[in-house]
């Protein structure tokens, strides 16, 4: 009878610790589809808003990443395996580098974006496209930009990068967010102030070339020419800052900022070659003529809007 209880206990007792370790064990569990599509925060608009986008973006791929590196893969290839780790570490560094596509085509709610106007790619695009697959990537999104994974299930390209990458279609879905709309507005229309700039910047080239004789319209022309062209390169580096704002400036183009600093300087440079040699004569012709330009400018920011910076130039004669 003794001994009958001592092998039950002995067995029951394995039994128990078993039980305990597995209870004290993690369990991950998989990604809240719900933070894919959530109701709050549906619009994106003001630099919080950027903010929190890019912030639960980020926490719904280090979800997917930890369940996925805690998914038992044994049933894989070595080959797929490797190919699957590769793919997660890929997912950590693109989630670290915090750059994720806008929403700029669907106005009222979320959707996924497989690549934005900008030509960022979604997590998955970036996977597909980092393993050497960018073909199928920029062909998803050419014809299918907003699907969702699983409406890609009969593509047979997709179904091979997938099995070739050791993921299967329900975790690369897994890994899909979806992105709040972005209104393309268009503030403070610097392409329109490039063109006014520009404009300005023109007829006082013109004219500071048609008053190389000195003189006082010479010098005229060189003061307003050097305020001018200098305020114009100070809108070129405006736009360089606009580009790094959160607030998706794309009204502020590269080209734009290049022609804002070019013509600006060509502006300030023949204002000043101007203002230069009308001093020299200036010097020259000595008690006949008065000292200097008599010409005073000053470049200095300005507050043109709340929330809104611009420059002031004054010109004093």
């Amino acid at each position: 009878m003794m001994k009958r209880s001592l092998t039950g206990s002995m067995i029951l007792v394995p039994a128990a610790l078993a039980v305990a370790l597995q209870a004290g064990s993690p369990t991950v569990r998989p990604p809240d589809r719900s933070v894919q599509n959530p109701e709050w925060g549906v619009r994106i608009e003001t630099p919080r808003d950027f903010r929190v986008e890019r912030s639960r973006v980020a926490r719904h791929l280090a979800g997917v990443e930890r369940y996925l590196r805690a998914v038992d893969a044994s049933r894989l290839r070595p080959d797929q395996r490797s190919a699957r780790l590769r793919n997660l570490d890929r997912l950590r560094a693109y989630r670290k580098s915090g750059v994720f596509p806008h929403n700029h085509v669907v106005p009222d709610h979320r959707t996924p974006v497989f690549i934005d106007d900008h030509g960022t790619l979604c997590a998955v695009g970036y996977l597909i496209a980092e393993s050497g697959a960018e073909g199928l990537a920029r062909r998803i999104a050419a014809t299918r930009n907003l699907a969702w994974l699983p409406s890609l299930a009969g593509d047979p390209e997709l179904a091979a990068w997938l099995d070739r990458e050791g993921l299967g279609l329900e975790e690369a879905a897994m890994i899909q967010p979806t992105y709040g709309p972005i209104e393309q507005r268009r503030e403070g229309g610097y392409d329109t102030a490039t063109i006014l700039a520009t404009g300005l910047s023109g007829s006082m080239i013109a004219w500071n070339l048609l008053s190389r004789e000195g003189g006082s319209t010479g010098r005229r022309a060189g003061g307003f020419g050097l305020g001018v062209g200098l305020a114009q390169v100070g809108l070129g580096g405006l736009g360089l800052l606009l580009r790094q704002d959160e607030n998706d400036r794309r009204d502020v183009e590269i080209a734009h900022v290049a022609i804002n600093v070019f013509v600006g300087s060509a502006a300030a440079v023949l204002g000043l070659g101007n203002l230069a040699s009308g001093s020299a004569e200036s010097g020259d012709a000595g008690s006949r003529r008065p000292a200097a330009s008599g010409i005073e400018w000053s470049v200095s920011p300005a507050v043109v809007a709340p929330g809104r910076a611009g420059l002031r130039l004054a010109l004093r004669f």
